[in-house]
């Protein structure tokens, strides 16, 4: 036979003989890191989300409460009261009366007979503002929610009023009004 030639043999460099395994390890461990760190952040904002849904539906309970029940009539009686009254108040308004000689035309007119629901009603609603901002500064209901809903106007209606009745009363209450108060002076630019 005639000689054949020899197969070429070529070195063939491993791939695994030329990695730097402390290079190897080095990456694993920061791709790791890396890993339970974006683990971390997914995890953190996935409660956040739950836990704004939870102050959201605790909102909901009180725009609910706020929409129908002692609440909604309250609210009610004050607007009817309002509208008997609205020019007398607009009219006061523009005389630069005192606050003391505005809180004791109200009052006046809570006691009137035709009225004689609506100092109960103002109770009511002082009662149900100061729980809804508690759960607001408790962070148990949403504030963006809170301050959208009944913020801009449902509270400052009641304050332009009665504003001037819950401060002078505050001698014998001293939070009288605050929750009210506070929803009504809230403005946006505070975020």
């Amino acid at each position: 036979m005639p000689d054949q030639p020899k197969p070429l043999k070529i070195k063939r460099k491993s791939v695994w003989g030329s990695i730097n395994y402390e290079a190897c390890n080095l990456c694993l461990e920061t791709l790791g890191k890396v890993f339970i760190l974006l683990a971390a952040i997914f995890a953190l904002v996935k409660y956040n989300n739950y836990l704004e849904a939870r102050r959201t539906d605790t909102t909901f309970k009180y725009i609910e409460r706020h929409d129908t029940g002692d609440i909604s009539q309250s609210r009610l009686i004050l607007a009817n009261m309002q509208r008997a009254y609205e020019s007398d108040f607009l009219a006061l308004s523009s005389t630069g009366i005192t606050r003391k000689d505005s809180s004791l035309i109200v009052e006046s007119l809570l006691e009137l007979p035709e009225n004689e629901n609506a100092k109960d009603a103002l109770n009511r609603l002082d009662d149900f503002y100061l729980g809804l901002n508690l759960c607001v500064e408790m962070n148990t209901c949403s504030k963006h929610v809170v301050e959208s809903y009944f913020c801009p106007n449902r509270a400052r209606k009641i304050w332009q009023i009665f504003g001037d009745y819950f401060i002078n009363r505050r001698d014998i209450i001293d939070d009288y009004g605050a929750g009210i108060e506070t929803c009504a002076t809230y403005s946006r630019k505070q975020k």
